[in-house]
This record gives C-alpha cells, structure tokens and sequence, in this order.
C-alpha cells in the first residue's frame, strides 16, 4: 500500500511542492521493497520446515531458558522473603512468663546468699585468726614452750636496764629505740638471739617486764588500738612480795575481772608456781 502510494507520487511529480525530491522517494521505496523480500523468506522458512512462528520462539537454547527460569525464581524468592520479614515484625513480641520472673529472682536469691555467706565466713575467719589466743590454748601450749619462755625471763633478769623488748624496738628507763641503738645496753647479736626465740613460740610482741618487782608479761599477741585492744600471753611473777600485776598477788588459782571505767580488764589462769596465762584489755 506505501509503495503504491509511493510511486503515484513520483509519478505525479507532487513530491517538490510538499518538500521531498525524488531521491528521497526512491530510497524510501527501495527500503521498503527490502523489507518486504526480507518478510516474504522468512514467512516462506516457516512454512517450508512446518513451524508456527511462536514454536520457533520457543525454540531456544535449554541453557537461557534455565537462566531466566532461575531469575524469576530468584525474583519471587525475593519477595516472598520480604513478605516473610514483614509479617515477622508485624508480630507483637511475646511477653515473658511470670515463671521466668520467679526463677530468675530465685537464682538471684540464691548467688546474694552464697555471696553473704562466703564474705561473713571470711570475715570471721579472718577476726579468728587476729584474736589473741585464750586461756585454755596458752594452758595447752605450756608445756611445750615452758624451757624457752623460762630463758627469756633468765636472759630479761640480767638486761635489767630494758623495760620491754619487742622484736622491731626496745625501751631503757631512758629512751626508746624505735632501731638498734647502743643506748639499749645489748648487743645486735643478743636482741637476735630475743628475736629467735620469740619468733619459734609465736611471740609477737615481745616482753615487758617491771625490773624491781621482777614480773615480766611475755605477749604473745594482741588484737585492737590502744587501750580498746585486748592482749594474751604468759605471766611471770616475781620472787618477792611485791607485784604489778594482779594475778601475782591473788591466791585464787583463776580470775576473771571485768571492765570499768577507769579500771582495766583482766583474766588469768594459774598454771604452775611462777607462771600464769593471762590476758589483758580493755581498759
């Protein structure tokens, strides 16, 4: 119909009055015959083999089919997994169950009491093995520790210038030496030799001792500050009738004598002639 068309107008001669030359018409209508011939083989290719034109679309390589089948399966997995993650956080999240609440507060009890416990058990361990020891551990340790507590009065009898020999200090009627110092009166050798055998018995603060009644309190530890402190060791009384210490002057074998105000606290154990566990403080 267009090359109809065509040729009319070259034929008429109309083409210059509307704008178009002849050579702009006659590749038009070359164009247009090409296209046709091209039309006419293949519609004759399709007929000569037996083949509809949508069977040889379909005829394509498995290999692109299986590409484009797996990009629209692709594509719908897609979007059903956002429709998926949608619907999820539309959900209203679930409450937890009071029975969870319970258990949870439970083991919470639970660890807070082991917790207690094991803190209270470690404080009293820890005030146990600060506390001086009692009468009846000085009592049973006694025996054993007799012959070098006796050494220490003999060996304080002939220092009689200390008044307490402590194993970090001493003290003279006229000074403290807070270290060695000759003013003291013994040697370094001889305040070792103190030292070693307060040291083996568990001896913590030395001994102090009155030089004219010549009692001596051997400490062997003390818990506390000062005049709120409580200290335990062993009594020595003395040959004469005079004493500083209380026990030395009772003829009752135990005492116990609380504190006031203004007057100190003390108990004692008799133990042999001489020798008294004594523990002393507050006050």
């Amino acid at each position: 119909m267009i090359l109809m068309v065509l040729s009319m107008v070259e034929a008429a001669g109309v083409g210059s009055s509307i704008g178009i030359d002849s050579k702009q018409l006659i590749d038009s209508k070359g164009k247009l015959e090409t296209h046709r011939t091209q039309k006419t083989r293949l519609s004759h290719t399709y007929h000569t083999r037996g083949l509809s034109r949508e069977r040889c679309e379909s005829a394509r390589p498995p290999e692109k089919k299986s590409l484009m089948a797996a990009r629209v399966v692709k594509k719908n997995i897609g979007s059903l997994c956002r429709i998926r993650l949608v619907q999820e956080l539309a959900k209203p999240t679930p409450s937890v169950p009071r029975r969870w609440w319970r258990t949870l507060f439970k083991v919470c009890l639970v660890v807070f009491v082991s917790l207690f416990l094991v803190a209270a058990s470690g404080i009293a361990l820890l005030i146990w093995g600060c506390s001086p020891p009692s009468l009846g551990t000085l009592e049973r340790r006694f025996p054993h520790q007799r012959a070098d507590l006796e050494t220490i009065i003999s060996m304080s009898d002939h220092d009689v210038q200390l008044l307490r020999i402590d194993p970090n200090w001493l003290l003279t009627t006229e000074r403290q030496c807070l270290t060695y110092c000759r003013e003291s009166g013994i040697t370094p050798e001889r305040w070792d030799e103190y030292r070693r055998l307060f040291s083996r018995n568990d001896i913590t603060q030395g001994i102090e001792r009155d030089p004219a009644t010549r009692d001596a309190f051997i400490l062997v530890k003390s818990f506390g500050i000062l005049e709120n402190g409580t200290t335990s060791g062993y009594l020595y009384c003395g040959p004469g009738p005079a004493h500083v210490y209380p026990p030395c002057s009772s003829s009752q074998p135990t005492g116990d004598h609380p504190y006031s105000p203004g007057d100190e606290a003390y108990s004692y154990r008799k133990l042999t002639d001489h020798w008294y566990a004594y523990t002393r403080g507050p006050g």
